[in-house]
């Protein structure tokens, strides 16, 4: 189930990190130089003195992806990066296009089930 944390809006502190992230994934092009959670969890601590955990983390990047602050930035099991090669980025539109195909077939078989109680 998706965390409920990831729902709330950003917090002031979350936002001030909106800058320093975007000027980080500069440092980020290609998957060689992927950044983990873990990576910019110990990066926060280190700065801030603070952890705001996976879930929050993954805000901010929905947040700079969205919002357009950071293009083409992308997720693997390697991390986070900017991926310039146009056919990677072909495959992950598809993956993510199927990831949210799948997720619709779940939410409409469950309708039906509640519907059919």
């Amino acid at each position: 189930m998706k965390n409920l944390n990831e729902k709330e809006p950003l917090n002031d502190f979350e936002k001030s990190l909106i800058q320093p992230f975007q000027n980080s994934f500069k440092n980020h092009v290609g998957k060689e130089k992927a950044v983990t959670y873990n990576e910019i969890d110990r990066w926060i601590k280190k700065r801030y003195g603070k952890t705001i955990g996976e879930s929050r983390v993954r805000k901010i990047i929905n947040h700079l992806r969205c919002s357009g602050f950071v293009h083409r930035l992308i997720a693997s099991s390697d991390g986070y990066y900017v991926e310039t090669n146009d056919e990677e980025l072909r495959k992950y539109i598809h993956s993510l296009e199927e990831s949210a195909g799948a997720i619709k077939a779940v939410a409409d078989v469950l309708k039906i089930q509640l519907n059919d109680k």
